[in-house]
């Protein structure tokens, strides 16, 4: 084999325009700082890794994995039900919702006075939702917003005080305090332009990427097969922690995280995993106790 033919070549597809712009940019940084990271370190097989990076665009044809909305809002309505929740409201708007469209959604909130509201909104229709949620309930309580995708990116459109009380829940905060986190935010802070924020997504980016360099020269191979079945094997101490790649689905282990927003628009971790949770990427596991109990479960060390 030559010496080309054994350079790592890693294609990054994050979209630097569109709906979710704000996230992928991030993924994309995180995954350029690893990679820069690994060449500092001597590479991948004595080579540097390159990274062909592609735009969509925003573009939704271009991507072909989304989840199904139905299979999931089913798979979240069972769960609160499990525990003693009850859905008293259920609505839905465009990825790119006009003021029109959040202004009918804030409405149905407001009839329905939830004691929490569980949005799914992502991309830029995020820092709207909540902004104008906010503003209809004036200087009054209003009900929580908690949220699996919004994340710091998000938080810096809206604004401190929108933002304040509202709960997220994600594998990485950078308010984690251990070595890893401390010196991924100082690597990010040099790395990142001045409009990128550090994210969950970020830190999922980057850590593939040193995941994937550590196996390649672990192995000394290329062959997906290869790769993959050692990455079954190994482990990385990565900003959330030690994660690891579960065999049965080729998803990660990932800790889970519930933080709540302060004044200063900081996440305050409330509470975390004590290890990482075996992944469920298809929402087979219909028990929040079977996924307690995954905690318990391990991986490679």
């Amino acid at each position: 084999m030559s010496r080309q033919d054994r350079q790592l070549k890693v294609g990054l597809l994050f979209a630097e325009s569109g709906v979710t712009a704000a996230i992928e940019r991030s993924q994309r940084c995180g995954a350029l700082l690893a990679a820069e990271q690994v060449n500092r370190e001597g590479g991948v097989l004595g080579q540097p890794v390159l990274t062909l990076v592609g735009d969509p665009g925003g573009d939704p044809d271009r991507y072909r994995n989304l989840c199904d909305d139905y299979v999931r809002n089913h798979g979240v309505r069972h769960l609160y039900k499990q525990h003693g929740g009850e859905v008293v409201e259920e609505a839905y708007m465009p990825l790119y919702p006009a003021a029109d469209d959040l202004a009918q959604v804030v409405e149905r909130v407001v009839r329905a006075a939830p004691d929490v509201v569980f949005s799914t909104v992502v991309g830029t229709g995020t820092a709207s939702f909540y902004q104008a949620l906010a503003q209809r309930y004036g200087n009054g309580p209003r009900p929580p917003i908690a949220s699996l995708t919004t994340s710091e990116a998000e938080i810096a459109e809206m604004g401190a005080k929108v933002a304040c009380g509202n709960i997220v829940v994600a594998p990485y905060f950078t308010s984690v305090d251990s070595p890893q986190s401390h010196a991924f935010v100082s690597e990010c802070r040099a790395f990142f332009p001045a409009d990128v924020r550090i994210t969950a997504w970020a830190e999922a980016a980057y850590s593939q990427m040193r995941l994937l360099c550590q196996a390649v020269n672990a192995t000394e191979s290329l062959e997906v097969e290869v790769i993959r079945n050692h990455l079954y094997r190994t482990s990385l101490d990565s900003p959330q922690g030690r994660v690891h790649v579960e065999q049965q689905n080729n998803h990660s282990h990932l800790f889970a995280r519930i933080g709540e927003i302060d004044a200063s628009g900081q996440i305050c971790i409330k509470w975390q995993s004590p290890v990482a949770i075996r992944p469920d990427p298809y929402v087979v596991v219909h028990n929040l106790d079977d996924w307690t109990a995954s905690m318990a479960g391990g991986g490679p060390s």
